[in-house]
């Protein structure tokens, strides 16, 4: 991945860490989402809210709401008390059918540093402190 991606994956995790420690737990997944946007938004990327994925793949949800970041990242944003492998393959799918250089599904239900985030960059999955290397 280019190093612009990956510095731009690195802002957009702090972001939402620091989306996820200003409201607290236990808000809608739609309210962190839309913190992350404007944030987003207010450093300059060029971000697309609820930009609809189609997939056709058996047993995914045919259209999911992301964020698109550049047309480079997708996000998708949910509050989640657990993980389950259909959340690894719809995100390693938005990747891996529309082009993205890399994506990331934010559980806000989790702690972001520790265990609530997925970083997919190619065929590569990170999870927890290998996300960005705490």
């Amino acid at each position: 991945m280019k190093p612009e991606a990956d510095g731009m994956l690195n802002v957009i995790i702090e972001d939402a860490i620091a989306c996820q420690q200003a409201l607290g737990p236990g808000q809608p997944s739609k309210i962190y989402e839309f913190c992350l946007f404007n944030n987003l938004v207010k450093m300059g990327f060029n971000a697309r809210r609820k930009v609809s994925m189609l997939l056709h793949y058996p047993d995914t949800n045919p259209f999911r709401d992301i964020i698109d970041v550049d047309g480079k990242l997708v996000i998708e944003c949910v509050y989640s008390n657990s993980i389950n492998q259909e959340h690894y393959r719809n995100i390693m799918l938005d990747v891996k059918s529309s082009g993205y250089e890399a994506g990331l599904f934010i559980n806000f239900a989790e702690p972001l540093y520790s265990r609530g985030i997925i970083k997919i960059v190619g065929d590569e999955i990170f999870t927890g402190a290998a996300v960005s290397g705490w």
